[in-house]
C-alpha cells in the first residue's frame, strides 16, 4: 500500500541513512508504542515506514534524498499549483488514492511510474482548472476529465486507441509542450 505522507529528513552532517532510520525508529517506538514502525534497509532507497495501529494512516520517510525534495519544489513552482493550490492538492491526492486502491502496476511490474500519473493529473489541472469558478463539484469534474483522458477513442473508426496514448506522444506534432523538469 502507498503512503499517505512521504517525508524526507535532511541532516546537517554526513550520516549513514540506514543508521539514522534505525535511530528514528527506536525513538518512535519508545515515544509512541502504539505505532507500527518498520525500517526497510534493503530497498534501493532505504525508508522508515510508520503507520497507525489500525493502518489508517501511513508515512514513508527517507534520509538525505534530494530528488523527492526537488520534485515537490518543482510541482509547487508550477503556475497552476500556485494559482489553484487547494484544488490542485486535493485533486492530486485523489489521483494518488485512486492509484493505490486500484493496485495499478508500478514501474517494477511494467507500469507507469508514480511520477507519470502525477504528470497526467497536472495536465488535466492545467487544461481544465483555469478560469472556472470554485464549487464543491469542481474536484469531481477534474476527476471526470482525468478518467476521460484514459478512456478509449474511436474517431477514425479503426481500432480503439487510448486518448492517453496520443497525449504521451512526442511533442513535435502537438501544440502543447511539456513542462521543464529539473
Amino acid at each position: 500500500p502507498a503512503s499517505d505522507v512521504d517525508a524526507v529528513t535532511f541532516t546537517t552532517r554526513a550520516v549513514d541513512g540506514i543508521q539514522a532510520l534505525h535511530a528514528t525508529a527506536a525513538a518512535l517506538r519508545e515515544q509512541e508504542p502504539t505505532l507500527n514502525v518498520q525500517v526497510i534497509a534493503t530497498a534501493r532507497v532505504p525508508i522508515l515506514i510508520v503507520s497507525t495501529a489500525d493502518h489508517a494512516v501511513r508515512m514513508d520517510m527517507s534520509v538525505n534524498q534530494k530528488l523527492p525534495d526537488e520534485h515537490a519544489r518543482w510541482v509547487g513552482d508550477l503556475q497552476i499549483f500556485r494559482e489553484e493550490q487547494q484544488i490542485a492538492r486535493d485533486f492530486l491526492r485523489s489521483v494518488k488514492y485512486w492509484h493505490s486502491q486500484r493496485q495499478i502496476p508500478g514501474t517494477k511490474e511494467g507500469g507507469y511510474p508514480a511520477l507519470a500519473w502525477l504528470f497526467l493529473a497536472l495536465h488535466v489541472l492545467t487544461v481544465h482548472a483555469k478560469g472556472t469558478s470554485w464549487s464543491s463539484q469542481r474536484p469531481l469534474k477534474l476527476l471526470k476529465e482525468f478518467f476521460t483522458l484514459m478512456d478509449t477513442d474511436s474517431r477514425d473508426g479503426a481500432a480503439m486507441t487510448s486518448k492517453l496514448t496520443s497525449w504521451c506522444a512526442p511533442p513535435t506534432w502537438r501544440t502543447q509542450g511539456f513542462w521543464p523538469f529539473p
